[in-house]
């Protein structure tokens, strides 16, 4: 199935990654003003096209700072939240 191409009405020459992702060009769009629209369902601007292979790129190592266990604490309600905290 990996090797078969995703071509259906919302994906165009796309396919499925050896992780499960499917990667396609992701089209960027902007609501035409009234005066711009030709027809009853001429309402949106292709502004941009973003390849897949940009779109979906592979995540390698991050910088980014997660917060610590300590910093979690369950609310009243039972559901966990973030506390902030202020200063070092």
């Amino acid at each position: 199935m990996k090797a078969t191409p995703v071509n259906d009405f919302t994906t165009k020459n796309g396919r499925i990654r050896e992780d499960g992702t499917l990667v396609c060009d992701i089209v960027s769009v902007r609501v035409k003003k009234p005066e711009e629209s030709k027809g009853p369902w001429d309402h949106l601007k292709q502004i941009a096209v973003l390849p897949g292979e940009e779109a979906f790129k592979l995540l390698g190592p991050t910088n980014a700072k997660f917060p610590d266990r300590s910093a979690i604490e369950t609310a009243k309600s039972g559901s966990p939240r973030l506390r902030v905290r202020t200063g070092n």
